[in-house]
């Protein structure tokens, strides 16, 4: 009877424990939303969301980025936000901005999936509630939709995937993993410095001995990583050159003498961007003769 009433004991604070992580989780997913409701409820774009709504919406009348429309960023940012906008119709901010917000609280699942997996799942929920509150912080204009926020997801679920614990000798896992970080690269270029720490990870002497492995299975999931990511811009670089013209000069090219711009045609916001052929490769290079 003692060990019976001291079973039952335990799975009701067991059950209790989880209730009260349940309830937690979704106190963090309400205040996400909190913190984020101005931006759902603003009919309008916000910040650079103006810009990139003039390229994407290029694409979806069937035009060309970087020939129809120019604009510095890479080509999976307008490709993403084309998509929103296929489906839910031109110029609708209202759609983009709950995007946004699945967007982050798919961000802080995998923080959480990371923070459990290293420590606990009390670490994976304080990880992700960092994120939701220090992420829009300092300036209102970091609720939008932008590359900053667009490739904190794929690095992050790049890094849960490699960060899984696990002593095969090949982890096909990691060709997602690269392939995600690729994709974040050409969400926002900057995210490529997120592959280096992740490969030299899988390249450290405490990887190999935790995980009873030879140092060739360790090269050889470096080597899956890196083909991941590489493979990924092969494959946008043949979808982009197939479209009409390789992203060459955006993704290499990164700083430019001056911003271009026009007025978006439509609506009353002005707009950063090129339409048409106003600006040609030349004129980027500062070989033309009009700016």
């Amino acid at each position: 009877m003692c060990r019976s009433s001291a079973a039952t004991q335990i799975v009701d604070k067991q059950g209790d424990s989880l209730q009260r992580f349940q309830w937690a989780v979704l106190g963090v997913v309400l205040l996400t939303i909190a913190i984020r409701l101005p931006s759902l409820l603003h009919p309008q774009p916000i910040d650079s969301e103006a810009m990139y709504s003039v390229v994407a919406n290029e694409i979806v009348d069937g035009g060309r980025p970087y020939l129809d429309a120019v604009e510095r960023k890479p080509p999976l940012l307008f490709w993403t936000y084309a998509t929103v906008f296929e489906l839910a119709g031109k110029y609708n901010w209202k759609v983009l901005h709950i995007v946004a917000s699945v967007w982050t609280l798919a961000t802080m699942a995998g923080l959480y999936m990371i923070g459990t997996r290293l420590f606990d799942r009390n670490t994976g929920l304080i990880a992700a509630l960092f994120y939701s509150v220090f992420q829009p912080c300092g300036r209102a204009q970091n609720i939008a939709f932008d590359g900053e926020l667009l490739m904190n997801l794929p690095i992050v679920w790049a890094w849960a995937i490699g960060l899984r614990w696990s002593s095969a000798r090949v982890r096909p896992e990691l060709l997602l993993s690269g392939a995600l970080l690729g994709v974040a690269f050409l969400l926002k270029q900057p995210a490529a410095i997120a592959a280096v720490p992740l490969g030299i990870y899988l390249l450290l002497p405490s990887y190999r001995t935790s995980r009873r492995l030879l140092p060739t299975a360790s090269v050889t999931h470096a080597a899956m990583l890196t083909t991941g990511f590489f493979g990924t811009l092969a494959l946008v670089g043949g979808r982009a050159s197939w479209a009409g013209r390789p992203p060459r000069g955006n993704l290499l090219d990164l700083h430019r003498p001056y911003d271009l711009v026009c007025v978006l045609e439509k609506g009353n916001l002005g707009h950063t961007g090129v339409r048409r052929g106003v600006l040609t490769t030349a004129d980027w290079r500062g070989d033309g003769d009009s700016r």
